[in-house]
Parts: structure tokens; sequence; C-alpha cells
């Protein structure tokens, strides 16, 4: 039957009217360790200027919401363990705009990040934006497809879609082996983040297999993997549902075995 995902809420969750998240950090690097974010500020030389953790241990496939990013803050540092992987200048004001920013591997060859980041309008009104990230470094072909009604067409990996409200999204991420499946129900005015990931084995990686991630900017968060027998694998998390019932999710896997390369 259709595998049930674990679902969770982001601690501090703005309910309707409150401030929402000024940034939104979602995890796609492929490691054991948690990352670690801190928000950094200039008057000293790089490597010793004063910072600020704005997300602890936050796992892989699991996003976080910042509402407190200090005011000061001109740059975003990411690291697991002891090694800063990824380095971001905030070049513009987030006062206007929160930020969505996807950590990711980019080589199995390489324990430095790439990082997808994108403006999310804090005052927007009207459709809902998906924004899709192609997290993926292996060698399968990934498809991401989705299903609103009687409309259905495929989507690229790494562009941002508006979806009216109304009925249903699903999406469909397959390799041609496997499959993962989800669907929510759109809000207004609501941003939503889509990370397709995983990663081959090389010289500084063992190989993950292909996930999905979806996140509904200040709200919940939801992961579901495939394993190297084809198996799904829920990530950790608590079995609360949205207080407005506006998601709901199926993952589910099809014939056919995935494995690593």
């Amino acid at each position: 039957g259709p595998l049930q995902a674990a679902l969770s809420q982001a601690p501090g969750t703005p309910q309707e009217g409150q401030a929402r998240p000024r940034l939104t950090v979602c995890n796609a690097y492929a490691s054991a360790a948690p990352l670690q974010v801190f928000a950094s500020s200039e008057g000293r030389v790089r490597g010793g200027r004063p910072r600020v953790r704005v997300a602890r241990r936050l796992a892989f496939q699991d996003c976080a919401d910042v509402t407190g990013l200090p005011e000061a803050a001109t740059a975003l540092e990411f690291a697991t363990g002891k090694q800063e992987v990824a380095y971001l200048p905030l070049n513009e004001s987030l006062s206007q705009h929160g930020l969505e920013v996807t950590v990711f591997r980019s080589s199995p060859d390489s324990a430095k990040a790439s990082i997808d980041s994108r403006a999310v309008d804090l005052g927007a009104s009207g459709d809902s934006r998906v924004n899709v990230v192609n997290a993926y470094a292996g060698s399968k072909s990934l498809r991401l497809s989705m299903r609103q009604g009687s409309l259905a067409r495929e989507l690229p990996l790494g562009g941002s879609h508006r979806f009216a409200q109304g009925e249903p999204v699903e999406l469909t991420l397959t390799d041609g082996f496997g499959q993962l499946r989800l669907s929510f129900q759109p809000r207004r005015s609501r941003t939503y983040c889509v990370v397709a990931s995983g990663l081959d084995a090389g010289a500084e990686a063992e190989a993950w297999g292909v996930g999905l991630l979806a996140h509904e900017v200040g709200a919940w968060t939801v992961s579901e993997g495939l394993d190297d027998g084809g198996r799904g694998a829920a990530a950790d998390g608590s079995d609360a549902q949205p207080e407005d019932g506006a998601f709901v999710q199926e993952l589910s896997r099809r014939a056919g075995r995935l494995r690593k390369q």
C-alpha cells in the first residue's frame, strides 16, 4: 500500500495574520551530519566575524523557517560538523521580502555545497507559487510531473510555477525505476518549495537514494526517499497534520526497484 511519510510542523509556525518568516532553509545536503546555519555581520575579517546561529541541527530532507534573522546580517554560513560547506552573501534587504534557500551537494567528489536561493514575496496575494529545486547529483534521469484537475504536464526541475486555488496538486517524481508521489492543496498566496534529492557514491560521499521533499513556507515539511532496494524510507517527524487541514499527501512506490549506481 501507499507509504505514509512523516509530517512535521515547524516550531513557532506563524498563524494567519502573523509575520511570515524572513528566511527559510531546506537541507538537501546528503550527509548523516546535520546542517548548522549562521547569520554573520561585517566588521571583522572572514573567519572571525561575529555570527549568530539561526538554525541548529537541521536534518537531511528537513526545512527550518527563521523569523528572528538579525537586521545587521550580511551573510549566511552553512556548516556540517566543524566544516563550513557554503557561504551566501546577503546583498539585498530582506525587509520587504523573504529568502528561500536550499543547500545541496552538486558533486559526490566534493564536500562543497551549492545553494539555490529564491526571493519570497511576503505580501503576495493571489495564486500560490511553487519553487522546484534540482538537488540531485547522480546518473539517473529524473522527471517531475504534475496534475491538477484535468491539467497535466511535466515540470522542469529548477523552475518556478504558479498554481491556482481549488483542486489539489499531485506531483510525481520518477527515474524510470521507482516513483515518489505527493499531493497538496494549494493555499492562497503561499509559497512552496519542492526538492528532488539524491547522490551517487564518490570520493567525498556515500550514495543516497532519490528523495522528494516539500515545504510550505511558515508551515509544514514532508519528505520521503527510496533506499538502495527501492523501498520507501520516511523521514523522522511527527504525525501531526496542519490545523487548517489544507495539506493532504501521499507517497507511494510503483513496481520496479531503484538501485544506487
